[in-house]
């Protein structure tokens, strides 16, 4: 019975997961846009995320610029820290460290979570943010994942005018996943 509860849930989060990519796919107009101070909300999911945190034992860095404000519908703009936040928590070994950062450049807030985790093979870059596209080291550590989460994050933050990406010095050598969303007044 335990095992059918289980995967019960898994279908309900895929389904769930599906959902949400397929509205993706649509038209952003129906969003109710808002101004949002960017550093605060992450330090507000960064505070959700303590407990897995400690139960890895990492190092986490926080280097929050503060006022950095940009139009986006807040559930969206949280979905895409959270995931890339979990992702750094989850490729990354216990006992090592993330840094989390927001910051200003030109005329664009930059948030980037930089990990001393698995990294990413050169060859499977052009890939990242293909849907239900998982990096073969990735899967090996964490066979639960859909694939779905770089791939939606992506879809979300172009809809808001900003870009997305990840860079590694290859595997086993960490990565940084960054966005960036323009500035307003």
């Amino acid at each position: 019975l335990s095992i059918i509860v289980s995967a019960n849930a898994k279908l309900v989060e895929l389904t769930d997961l599906l959902v949400k990519a397929s509205e993706l796919e649509g038209d952003i107009d129906g969003y109710h846009s808002e101004k949002m101070d960017l550093s605060n909300f992450v330090k507000g999911i960064v505070g959700s995320l303590s407990r897995q945190i400690e139960l890895k034992q990492l190092k986490v860095d926080r280097e929050i610029a503060p006022d950095l404000f940009v139009m986006g519908v807040a559930s969206k703009i949280q979905f895409v820290v959270q995931t890339l936040i979990e992702n750094s928590i989850s490729y990354t070994h216990s006992g090592g460290e993330i840094v989390m950062k927001t910051e200003k450049v030109d005329k664009n807030a930059i948030f980037s979570v930089t990990d001393t985790g698995i990294g990413i093979p050169p060859n499977e870059f052009p890939l990242l943010f293909s849907k239900f596209y998982r990096a073969t080291n990735a899967r090996l550590v964490d066979t639960e994942g859909m694939g779905i989460g770089l791939y939606m994050s992506k879809q979300i933050i172009e809809r808001h005018k900003g870009k997305i990406w990840a860079v590694s010095a290859g595997e086993g050598k960490g990565s940084t996943f960054s966005f960036s969303l323009p500035i307003v007044s």
